[in-house]
Formats: structure tokens, sequence, C-alpha cells
């Protein structure tokens, strides 16, 4: 295992077992709130119109939104924190005597790269909308269909557990990309001016990585998503100096 792949693993471990902390933290919250109103509910026997009355639903409804932005400020704190040590730690790695620019490294982090023109930071505010509208209609969707409070939960969790494994590839990715922009800073600083695309070549390599694997391009030339890692949400590609025949 390269020095950089090593990085990069360890980066995203860091990332994903602070991620997981902070769902664990929300959802057993939601969920134990969500599971008193429900057994209120089991015990009344409420139609879905009677629900709409009951004041304590959208309160519930409330503290889910709440909760749901703590959670998502919480998320943007995490990987805004590792991004920054994912560059710093990079351009080391490459080039010892680096020079870190703390504005280029902002620069980085929030520029919009993907073709649909959103960043990472609007990727986990739109899946926490998806999420507070998920959990909204599973609960409805349980009255509707008189669940038990134990399949309540148990849907609600899993809601919960997409929504994490969406944070937890975004921030693979982008630790993947500020790792490989701050190589490019490093070389360029060192004289270099081309790079070799490097890709570990197994069972979960993808066509594109694998048919770029080993290519040389000019860093002027480099393009994320053409030939550039990362190439895919979840790429395991990185780029080298390269030295010439």
């Amino acid at each position: 295992m390269s020095k950089k792949t090593k990085l990069l693993d360890d980066a995203v471990k860091v990332t994903q077992a602070d991620l997981i902390k902070a769902y664990q933290q929300q959802a057993q919250s939601i969920l134990n709130e969500a599971e008193k109103l429900y057994l209120k509910l089991e015990t009344k026997g409420l139609s879905l119109t009677e629900l709409y009355r009951q004041d304590r639903y959208f309160k519930l409804l409330a503290q889910i939104n709440d909760k749901l932005q703590k959670l998502g400020a919480k998320e943007v704190k995490i990987l805004n924190t590792g991004l920054r040590s994912m560059y710093s730690d990079s351009i080391t790695l490459v080039n010892s005597f680096a020079i870190v620019d703390e504005r280029a490294v902002e620069q980085v982090i929030s520029e919009v790269w993907c073709a649909d023109g959103k960043r990472w930071s609007d990727r986990i505010w739109a899946h926490k909308m998806e999420l507070q509208q998920a959990l909204s209609e599973g609960l409805m969707n349980c009255v509707i269909r008189g669940d038990s409070h134990e399949k309540l939960v148990s849907q609600l969790q899993r809601e919960f557990d997409v929504t994490r494994r969406q944070s937890e590839t975004i921030a693979r990715t982008e630790l993947n990309r500020i790792q490989n922009k701050a190589a490019v800073e490093g070389y360029l600083q060192a004289g270099y001016d081309r790079y070799q695309f490097i890709t570990a070549i197994d069972d979960r390599t993808c066509d594109e990585c694998g048919r770029l694997n080993g290519q040389v391009f000019y860093f002027a030339e480099a393009e994320e998503g053409v030939n550039f890692p990362p190439m895919h949400p979840n790429c395991r590609s990185n780029i080298i100096a390269y030295k010439g025949d």
C-alpha cells in the first residue's frame, strides 16, 4: 500500500467514524420521540386525519427539522475539517518544502467541480431535506398501514442509514479529490509539469479508471472526471508526478 493510499484510507476511516457518531446521536433522539408518539397513536387507534389534528405530531416534525439542521451543520464541519487536514498532509507528503496558501486551500475545498453545479455542502443539505421528507412520509405510511411501532422504528432507521451512506460517499470522494489537488500543487512547486494516472487494478476497478491507468497528462490539462481523479463517486484513483522516460 502506497503512503498516499494509506493517508486517504486513514482519513476516510476517521471522517466516517465521526459521521456515524453524529448520525447515531440524532437518529436515536428522533426515533425515541417518534416511537413515543406512535405508541400513543396505537393505543388510541387514531386515523391519518386524526393524526393531523395532533399538536404533538407537528411538534415532532418541527423537532425532526431542527435535529436534521444540526446534523447537517455537524456534517459540514466534520468534512470541512477533514478536507483541510487532507490538503495539508497530502501536499507535505509529495513535497516537504511546499508552501501552503490558505486562500488557495479554501478555494479548492469550496469550488464546484461536478457537472451538475453542486458543491459537496449542497449535496449534504439536499440529503437532509430528502431525509426529512422520508421520515415524515414513513410515519404517515405506518399510520395508514397500521404498522407496529417496532416496524416504524425499523423503517425510519433504514432511512437514516441510506442518508448516512450517502454522506460517507461524499466524504470519500471529496477527500480523494482534495488529496490529488494538493498533490498537484506540491508537484508544481517541485518543478513537475506532468502527472501519471494511477489506479488499483482489481475486481472493483471500473472500465474508465482501468483505461486511464498509467496514462500521462500535463497538469494544465487536468480535469476531474475526464483524466483526473475522482472519476466517479468513491473513486480510489490517484496521481503521481511524471518524471519522464
